[in-house]
């Protein structure tokens, strides 16, 4: 078979160039109605995003009076258990001050008398740390006292500070300073 051409050569060119120009046309189009599609749908997720961000926004101002409450009541929670821990704490040592002072009491000698007298709980042991200014007529009671409290096993850690004399010769008072810590039998 043999295949004559009729049409003159530049008709040929010039289909050629309306077939290239509709191509590139077309290739531009797509390439504008790609990017628009790209275009259009990054604009309506970031629509999308920024109502989740309203309504978040919205939510957020929903829940911060709930959130200041709960943290109100999380503070009010804190402060009634440190009461109660407080209360506890008074409850368990309530007996430990007459305890202790009855034990004292018992085993002071009768020329030896208090000026001074602190104490410190110690809740965690249910101890009393005691600092006793005391004055006396003797040494002997001084010495009596310290091997009393040695003897019993509720005093313990016992320290004598220094002794100053005051008073006139016939008549002189020792001064002292005794630490030591109480801790009474359990019952």
């Amino acid at each position: 078979m043999i295949k004559i051409n009729l049409l003159p050569p530049e008709a040929k060119k010039k289909a050629e160039k309306k077939r290239i120009i509709a191509f590139l046309g077309l290739g531009i189009g797509l390439l504008f109605l790609i990017i628009f599609g790209i275009y259009s749908q990054k604009v309506i997720y970031y629509r999308s995003l920024e109502k989740e961000i309203r309504m978040l926004e919205i939510e957020l101002k929903r829940l911060e009076p709930i959130l200041k409450e709960i943290e109100n009541k999380q503070k009010e929670k804190d402060l009634l258990t440190k009461k109660k821990q407080v209360m506890k704490d008074l409850m368990q040592n309530t007996l430990l001050y007459p305890q202790f002072l009855e034990e004292l009491v018992n085993i002071l000698p009768n020329n030896i008398w208090f000026s001074n007298l602190t104490t410190r709980p110690n809740p965690e042991r249910k101890e009393l740390e005691v600092n006793l200014d005391a004055s006396a007529l003797d040494n002997y009671a001084i010495a009596d006292l310290l091997a009393t409290l040695e003897k019993k096993d509720i005093y313990s850690n016992i320290d004598l500070g220094p002794i100053s004399k005051t008073g006139s010769e016939n008549q002189a008072i020792l001064n002292f300073r005794l630490s030591f810590r109480y801790q009474p039998k359990p019952r």
